[in-house]
């Protein structure tokens, strides 16, 4: 979903966009979307997912706190959201037919090359509240990031 929403913003032309594991959609360091997915799985067989996707659009102001913008901020365009829409549909029918042929290895390749900050210096909170640093190396294929510590 990462990749899909990736590419959209891509042919839209927002600045700089950028993947923040796991889930976010940034442009220029600040973020423009938020995906949550819900999987649920009834049996080995059947397994299900609820898909949401929080993206600023047109929404000019924001709370200084927060590092948000929308696409309007960023490209200085007022969007029809139907035609936004219906990009984010068709980027995504792409990004299922992907993986009905198991093309999992390019999709994983596309989501780490745009991954923010891989390769750079960063700081982190672990689960107790503590600070470190390290580097974003990789994306393990069951999702766990994998970080190089300093």
């Amino acid at each position: 979903m990462s990749i899909t929403v990736f590419n959209v913003l891509k042919k839209i032309l927002a600045p700089k966009p950028s993947i923040k594991w796991p889930n976010d959609i940034l442009s220029e360091n600040k973020k423009l979307c938020g995906i949550l997915i819900e999987n649920i799985v009834k049996s080995t067989t059947e397994t299900h997912a609820i898909i949401g996707i929080g993206l600023n659009v047109n929404q000019t102001l924001f709370n200084p706190k927060f590092k948000a913008s929308s696409l309007k901020n960023s490209t200085g365009v007022h969007y029809n959201l139907d035609e936004v829409l219906l990009m984010i549909m068709v980027e995504l029918q792409l990004q299922i037919e992907r993986l009905k042929a198991e093309k999992y290895v390019v999709l994983h390749e596309a989501y780490e090359a745009e991954l923010f900050r891989k390769n750079k210096p960063s700081t982190f909170k672990n689960a107790e509240g503590e600070l470190f640093s390290g580097f974003i190396k990789h994306v393990t294929s069951s999702g766990m990031l994998q970080v190089l510590l300093e």
